[in-house]
């Protein structure tokens, strides 16, 4: 079952995929251990999804319990990074950096590079936050960089959205624009809706107008974000 939840989500079927989580952990005689894990993740990527981030962290810290004494690297990894991604939802800033700081550790010691590119990216999301632009630019270049050359067309086109929107910021409208005609053919690949739709055709003329404001790239990015999926990437 909790498996079925996971493929739900990953479905974007998400009433069913919250309801079989439900079923799951009320299947469970302890909620310890990976499978514990597992369910409390995928419920509380459901709640983000939802843009529910205030009840998907009660599961995500019962899921930091759950892990007990795995010594699971990834695993370990996983679930600090989503604590850190929901307290930053919440504005929970300084304790979201204390589990980034954890998450970053532990991204340091797999041999896969695509830990570190999300840990860098929520790092330079809150680097944007607090409104340190330089930084938070410098960070989302990495980003780009890695998710491109891995192939992660998806994630990168989300971050490029993310780094042509600090640009804007900092008054870089060229920079801005050639990140955002970079992701542009990716965006279209994705199951954007109607919002989406309508703030990629508003970016387009943006782009042939050779003006983009920050505030004309939010509502894509945000639409951007839910068609990936990957929690971190809600905004």
């Amino acid at each position: 079952m909790a498996s079925r939840s996971c493929l739900r989500y990953s479905q974007r079927r998400l009433p069913e995929a919250l309801e079989l989580a439900d079923q799951a952990m009320e299947l469970l005689a302890v909620p310890q251990g990976r499978l514990a894990v597992q369910i409390l993740m995928t419920r509380a990527q459901v709640y983000s999804a939802q843009g529910l981030a205030e009840r998907a962290l009660p599961d995500l810290f019962a899921a930091a319990e759950a892990l007990g004494t795995n010594t699971d690297v990834f695993l370990l990894w996983l679930v600090r990074q989503n604590l850190a991604s929901g307290l930053w939802r919440l504005g929970r800033i300084e304790e979201a950096e204390s589990w980034l700081g954890q998450a970053r550790v532990l991204a340091a010691e797999l041999a896969q590079r695509a830990p570190w590119y999300h840990t860098l990216w929520l790092e330079g999301l809150i680097a944007d936050h607090k409104i340190r632009l330089e930084v938070a630019a410098i960070q989302l270049r990495e980003v780009c960089m890695g998710f491109r050359g891995s192939g992660s067309w998806g994630h990168f086109a989300v971050a490029a959205l993310d780094l042509a929107r600090i640009e804007a910021r900092r008054g870089c409208v060229d920079e801005a624009i050639v990140w955002a005609v970079q992701a542009l053919p990716h965006l279209q690949a994705l199951e954007l809706e109607s919002e989406g739709l309508a703030a990629l055709a508003l970016v387009r003329e943006q782009v042939a107008a050779k003006q983009l404001r920050a505030a004309v790239l939010e509502p894509l990015r945000r639409a951007a974000g839910r068609a990936v999926g990957a929690p971190e990437l809600q905004g």
